[in-house]
């Protein structure tokens, strides 16, 4: 349920920095898209820093293979269902890692980036659905253990299947220290479903940050036949 306090996250001035160290851009690929020529168009018009890609199937990891040329370094794990995720980066990974998070072998992605001398733990992240009672119980299964991460130069990036306005959002991340990237951006605009109308949408992308880290940019992307919208949030590490 939304309420007029939940709605108050979003309203202020944007406190955004001029200066952006590293651009992450996050896409819900939605399997069974075949618009891979839309997707690489955006990638080439919005050029981040790391990519970070859900729902990804051989079929799509075979069409993008291009993208390696500009962002060498990277991790995948393809599935047939919708949980394969993948990063694609400019930097450097160390340690990249995938780990499987409960019963149903979630993959993580786990990683170190160095951005001004300074070591950043990446978590690229993609919870179940809460469409019953047992994948709402896991997706806060996942959500409890992502809020026990130390919120000290870490990022989390991903389709967390969950709103600023819910309870499960409220008692797991609201109460971790991260920040959330669109409220610290005052964007109330939502990235699912796509192809509703923009304010019938909600926010199930999130990109949280420590602290000491402050928020550049934040945009959300265009349509690219995915019922997800990406976003794009740029970062100063201080």
């Amino acid at each position: 349920t939304i309420n007029i306090i939940d709605v108050f996250q979003y309203i202020g001035k944007r406190d955004f920095s001029t200066i952006t160290d590293i651009k992450i851009g996050l896409y819900n690929l939605y399997s069974s898209n075949t618009q891979y020529n839309e997707f690489l168009e955006q990638i080439k018009t919005e050029n981040p820093d790391i990519i970070i890609l859900q729902e990804i199937n051989n079929a799509w990891q075979s069409h993008i293979e291009k993208i390696k040329e500009k962002y060498p370094y990277n991790i995948t794990y393809t599935r047939e269902d919708n949980f394969g995720i993948s990063l694609y980066s400019k930097k450097e990974l160390e340690k990249a890692e995938t780990e499987l998070w409960t019963k149903y072998d979630i993959p993580i992605i786990k990683t170190n980036i160095k951005i001004k001398n300074k070591k950043i733990t990446l978590y690229c992240i993609h919870t179940l659905p809460p469409i019953n009672g047992e994948y709402f119980s896991i997706r806060n299964q996942m959500l409890e253990k992502l809020s026990k991460i130390p919120a000290e130069n870490t990022i989390i990036a991903g389709d967390l299947n969950t709103t600023i306005y819910s309870k499960s959002y409220k008692k797991y991340i609201n109460q971790s220290k991260f920040l959330d990237s669109q409220i610290q951006s005052k964007n109330i605009q939502g990235t699912w479903n796509a192809k509703y109308f923009a304010f019938l949408r909600i926010s199930l992308e999130h990109i949280l940050i420590s602290p000491e880290f402050q928020i550049s940019e934040f945009k959300i992307g265009k349509y690219f036949n995915s019922d997800h919208l990406p976003i794009y949030v740029g970062i100063k590490i201080k």
